[in-house]
């Protein structure tokens, strides 16, 4: 019986140590100062015409953490500066271009043994881009007289 029970335990630790695997995400804060709901968020390199979607959490709206970059890497990939785009709820863009971003490293570990729960450290915290209403884009608007 002692035996068994000794048999578990080391099975448990060695399945602690050995089945831990760890990724990391690199996250971009932003500041939502607009008045409005954020609806979408884009980026893309400056001077690039490609903008790319973001994943980021719907649910919050003032303190938004945009993915930039998940892996095994504990460092970031290198990226130029970028462009941010985010749309309100009335339709309207904010634009804040050319800024270097900071990241936000998040330390998710995976235990494979079914008891361990996972757990996520915050490893570096990023100074947010802060979006206000003088970052708004100018619109035009057309009326068709004919």
């Amino acid at each position: 019986m002692k035996k068994a029970i000794m048999v578990r335990m080391v099975l448990v630790l060695g399945i602690m140590v050995i089945g831990c695997v760890s990724t990391y995400y690199h996250a971009q804060d932003v500041r939502n100062e607009i008045g409005q709901t954020i609806t979408e968020i884009k980026i893309r390199d400056t001077g690039s015409n490609n903008w790319g979607d973001v994943k980021w959490d719907r649910t919050k709206n003032t303190e938004i953490s945009v993915l930039i970059d998940s892996g095994s890497s504990e460092t970031p990939k290198a990226m130029k500066n970028q462009d941010i785009l985010v749309k309100d709820s009335n339709g309207w863009y904010y634009m804040i271009r050319n800024i270097q971003l900071t990241y936000t490293t998040y330390k998710r570990s995976v235990f494979l043994a079914p008891e361990i729960n996972t757990t996520t450290k915050i490893l570096t915290t990023s100074t947010p881009i802060i979006f206000t209403n003088k970052d708004r884009l100018p619109m035009l608007f057309v009326v068709n007289q004919t």
